[in-house]
C-alpha cells in the first residue's frame, strides 16, 4: 500500500519473544526493542538521547525462527511496517508503536553471529523462488527440507557432493571422473562401439 510507512530500527531486545497460537493454529510472536539515540554535544562528547520502545510482531515460520534465535539484551535490527496501537477510554488513551516485521537479525556491529539456514518442512518445493535463487548461487545443490544448514551435505549427490568443504566429497568426484574415462574407452575415439565392448552385434563370439 502506498501509504505505509516502512522503518529500520536498531536497539536492544528489551524481552525474549514468545510464542503464541491463535484460536486457528496460526504461530506468531511479539518481543519490545528499545532504540537509544546517540547525540553528541558542542564540546563532541556523545551522550544518550531518549529511549523509544517499539512492540515487534511475526507470524508463521519467522516467529519460530525469532523465539529460537533472539534474548533480551541482544542488539537487533529490525525492519518492517510502523503502526500505532491505540487502547484504553479517551481519558487514558494510551499507544504503543509497532513494527511488523519483514526481517529480524543480529545487529552485526555490536558483535558475531551464525547463521543457519532452515528450509520449513512443509514448504512445497519450488514455492519459493529465493530457494532456487540461493541453490544456483551455491553450486551445492541446496538444503534438504526441514533441516539446517549443519545437515544439508545429507542432501548432496554426484558432483555436488565434490565440493564439500570439508574434503570428504573427493573420493566422489574421483569415481565420477574415473566413470567418465571408462565411457570414453568403451566409445572409441570416433565414438563406435570397441569390439569385445558388448556393445557390438557383429562381433566373433
Amino acid at each position: 500500500m502506498s501509504n505505509e510507512v516502512k522503518v529500520t530500527v536498531t536497539g536492544n531486545a528489551g524481552s525474549d519473544p514468545v510464542i503464541r497460537r491463535s484460536g486457528s493454529g496460526n504461530e506468531w510472536t511479539t518481543f519490545s526493542v528499545a532504540s537509544t539515540r546517540r547525540i553528541r554535544d558542542t564540546n563532541g562528547e556523545f551522550y544518550d538521547g531518549p529511549t523509544i520502545w517499539f512492540q515487534v510482531k511475526a507470524w508463521g515460520h519467522a516467529a519460530v525462527n525469532i523465539s529460537k534465535s533472539v534474548k533480551k539484551g541482544q542488539p537487533v535490527m529490525v525492519a518492517g511496517r510502523l503502526e500505532v496501537d491505540e487502547w484504553g477510554d479517551e481519558a487514558r488513551r494510551r499507544t504503543s508503536l509497532v513494527i511488523n516485521a519483514d526481517s529480524v537479525g543480529p545487529n552485526l556491529m555490536k558483535g558475531r553471529a551464525e547463521f543457519q539456514r532452515v528450509i520449513p518442512a512443509d514448504e512445497p518445493p519450488g514455492a519459493s523462488g529465493s530457494e532456487q535463487r540461493a541453490t544456483a548461487a551455491s553450486g551445492w545443490g541446496g538444503l534438504a527440507r526441514g533441516v539446517p544448514d549443519s545437515d544439508a551435505w545429507a542432501a548432496m549427490t554426484g558432483r555436488d557432493a565434490a565440493a564439500r568443504p570439508d574434503g570428504a566429497g573427493e573420493a566422489v568426484e574421483e569415481a565420477a571422473a574415473l566413470a567418465d574415462a571408462a565411457a570414453e574407452v568403451m566409445a572409441g575415439p570416433d565414438g563406435a562401439a570397441v569390439p569385445g565392448s558388448g556393445d557390438d552385434d557383429g562381433g566373433e563370439g
